[in-house]
């Protein structure tokens, strides 16, 4: 149980150190350009990353449930769907900071920034 908490919350470490730096790049694009809309990215955190986020959470918790049905009451679960809500999990995190990174790198090419590109 201990590392499965230890998991989610680097998990959410990670995705609030991607946040504030997405926020602060954003910014940074802004006064770069002069053009940034806070609105456009209020609405990809809201329509992109929320909607991953909300569902790492059920998922996440119903692990954390599953393990302290097994520890509380001595419940026998196939290991199978512990490894399959895992891999879900996992899986959805993968998303999310791939979601949030390429967002990052879109605003360090606008900033001119070139990142992940081969300068032949």
């Amino acid at each position: 149980m201990g590392t499965l908490l230890t998991a989610i919350i680097i998990s959410l470490i990670v995705f609030s150190i991607l946040i504030i730096l997405n926020t602060v790049l954003a910014y940074g694009v802004y006064l770069y350009s002069g053009g940034f809309e806070w609105d456009k990215m209020l609405e990809f955190l809201k329509r992109r990353v929320a909607v991953y986020v909300l569902i790492w959470f059920v998922f996440s918790g119903m692990n954390i449930l599953i393990f302290w049905l097994t520890e509380t009451f001595g419940y026998v679960i196939n290991l199978g769907a512990l490894g399959t809500m895992t891999g879900i999990i996992s899986i959805l995190s993968a998303l999310i900071v791939a979601l949030l990174v390429q967002k990052i790198i879109g605003k360090f090419k606008k900033l001119g920034i070139a990142i992940g590109e081969n300068n032949k």
